[in-house]
C-alpha cells in the first residue's frame, strides 16, 4: 500500500484497481454529504415562543363572561388549540385554523359555551364554578410554536363577601350609618323649613279680600290711636231706569243705600 517516495518520504499507495483520481471523487462526496446534512439542521430549527395571556375581567364570577387574550401575535401561526388542564387530545376545547384557512373543530372538552375568536383569544360564556383550573394554549406554525397558560377562579358572591377584611367590613358599616344619619339631618332641614315658610306665609296673608260684587265684611285690629270701623254694603237694582232725570232735586228712590257705618 505504501511506497518510498524520493527525498526518504511515503506515500500512500492506490488500491489496487485505483486510479488517482478516486480521491477528488471522494471529496467532492464528503462536501456534498456535510452541505445536506447542514442545510437539513438548518431547515429542521423550530423557533419556541412563551405566549402570555390576559383575562377581561380580572375577576371572574358565576354567570358572568370571560375573555382570554392572548399577548401575542399570530401572524406567524396557522393554528391554535386550547386546552383545559393538559394539551393532550381528551382535553382539547377548541382549535382554530388561521389565514388563510378559516374555520375550528371542537375537542371532547368543549362545553358549548366556549368560542375562538380572533387573534386565537377564547370566549367562555355562563361560567360556572366547576370552570376554575388551568386554561391552556398552543400554537403552530412553519418552525415555529408557542404555548402558555392561565389560571381562572370562578367566584360566587358569597365567597366575595367572606373574602373581605375585617376593616373592610368595618368601614363599610361605619360609611352606611353615616349615610343613614346625613339622610335624616337633611330631611328633618328641610321639614323645619317647610313649617316656617308657612308661618311666615299665613301670618302675611292675614286680611284677604273678598271678591267685588259681593256683600262685603272685613273686620281688622285697629292700630294703637285708631277706631275701629266696621262696613257693611247692600246693593239694590232700581226698578226704572229708563225715567228721566228732572232738574229740580228730589230725594232719591231706593238706589244704593249705605246701611250704617258704626264706630267703636
Amino acid at each position: 500500500m505504501e511506497r518510498q517516495a524520493e527525498g526518504g518520504r511515503r506515500r500512500l499507495r492506490d488500491p489496487p484497481g485505483w486510479t488517482p483520481p478516486w480521491r477528488a471523487v471522494l471529496l467532492a462526496a464528503s462536501i456534498l454529504s456535510s452541505s445536506f446534512l447542514l442545510a437539513q439542521g438548518q431547515l429542521s430549527t423550530t423557533t419556541f415562543y412563551n405566549i402570555s395571556i390576559s383575562r377581561n375581567p380580572p375577576e371572574t364570577l358565576e354567570g358572568q363572561t370571560v375573555n382570554l387574550t392572548l399577548e401575542h401575535t399570530t401572524a406567524n401561526f396557522a393554528l391554535c388549540s386550547w386546552y383545559r388542564e393538559i394539551d393532550t387530545k381528551e382535553h382539547l376545547i377548541v382549535t382554530l385554523y388561521l389565514p388563510p384557512i378559516v374555520g375550528n373543530t371542537t375537542g371532547p372538552s368543549h362545553t358549548g359555551r366556549e368560542v375562538a375568536g380572533f387573534g386565537c383569544s377564547l370566549l367562555i360564556k355562563n361560567l360556572h364554578l366547576d370552570d376554575t383550573g388551568t386554561y391552556v394554549v398552543t400554537m403552530n406554525g412553519p418552525s415555529v410554536d408557542g404555548k402558555g397558560d392561565i389560571k381562572i377562579q370562578v367566584l360566587d358572591e358569597s365567597s366575595i363577601q367572606s373574602r373581605m377584611s375585617p376593616a373592610a367590613i368595618a368601614g363599610t358599616t361605619i360609611g352606611s350609618v353615616a349615610g343613614m344619619v346625613l339622610c335624616m339631618i337633611v330631611v328633618y332641614f328641610l321639614c323645619t323649613k317647610a313649617s316656617c315658610w308657612k308661618k311666615e306665609q299665613h301670618a302675611s296673608n292675614g286680611n284677604i279680600p273678598s271678591a267685588p260684587g259681593h256683600n262685603q265684611a272685613t273686620d281688622t285690629k285697629s292700630k294703637p290711636g285708631e277706631e275701629d270701623i266696621q262696613y257693611s254694603t247692600l246693593a239694590f237694582n232700581t226698578k226704572n231706569t229708563s225715567q228721566p232725570l228732572s232738574k229740580s232735586p228730589r230725594p232719591l228712590d231706593s238706589g244704593i243705600i249705605y246701611s250704617e257705618i258704626k264706630k267703636k
